[in-house]
């Protein structure tokens, strides 16, 4: 696929998580808790995708600091993921959230984006060049590859607790977890992607050229495309659940990193 192609995909995508957006406020009776996590899992993507088209229209080294920006967001997506599928499946007063210490990568990952600051244009490809910058990218991506990959397992886990909870699921409550496991397998497909560019890049040197990041980026509008369409067929599942179905659990509303389930 060329350049071109893959841009003009990009574009469609990111127009569709923007028209995403500003539907999923407009669904009546929302789900206020969960429906905020997954505007801002949304904006995530389209921020990664919109870092994407700028860096391939401009070249890196003319937007290296946007696009170290945009890669934040690979720290961020994990834990948000895991609070939306919590906040959805369970109705918690307070709503749901995660320990500060899972937002620590997200802060280290800032104060390294603060040094790239630092760097001129000049250096930084000096630096890209004797392989110091090329090593911390690799460490980023490997550790975020990591970060996403935990986040996604966990949710799995948080799923089937779920429904090992209840006998019996109502309607409803079939329909939230048919969409989630759709959606953690979206994400999944694209981790297998990015895991797949990532063991060819740095590890086997692109010894196969035909892999590429092409459906690494591609597979992030699986994720929009996924929510749209629910939102269109199950609307209900971006609601506030019913009363009679709201779900008891034994768990703290608050987890620490250690109790994280």
């Amino acid at each position: 696929m060329n350049e071109s192609t893959l841009y003009l995909i990009l574009a469609a995508i990111f127009g569709q998580g923007i028209f995403l957006l500003i539907a999923l406020r407009f669904i009546p009776k929302r789900n206020k808790q969960a429906n905020r996590i997954l505007s801002i899992l949304l904006i995530i993507a389209n921020f990664m995708i919109l870092g994407r088209i700028i860096v391939g229209y401009y070249g890196m080294h003319e937007v290296f600091k946007v696009g170290t920006l945009a890669d934040a967001s690979i720290f961020l997506f994990g834990p948000l993921l895991y609070c939306y599928t919590r906040r959805l499946l369970f109705l918690e007063t307070p709503a749901f959230r995660l320990n500060w210490m899972h937002y620590v990568p997200v802060l280290v990952y800032l104060i390294y984006f603060g040094w790239t600051l630092e760097l001129s244009l000049t250096i930084a490809i000096e630096q890209y060049r004797l392989g110091l910058l090329s090593l911390l990218f690799m460490i980023i991506e490997g550790l975020g590859i990591i970060s996403m990959s935990f986040y996604i397992v966990r949710s799995f886990f948080l799923l089937k607790s779920y429904k090992d909870q209840k006998e019996e699921l109502a309607e409803s409550q079939r329909r939230t977890s048919r969409f989630l496991r759709i959606l953690l397998i979206t994400l999944s497909v694209f981790i297998g992607f990015w895991l797949m560019n990532f063991i060819n890049e740095y590890i086997l040197l692109d010894s196969f050229k035909f892999i590429s990041y092409t459906a690494m980026w591609i597979s992030i509008g699986g994720l929009i495309y996924v929510i749209g369409f629910y939102s269109l067929i199950r609307p209900e599942i971006f609601q506030t659940q019913k009363s009679n179905e709201k779900i008891s659990i034994k768990h703290q509303h608050r987890l620490s990193a250690r109790e994280i389930e």
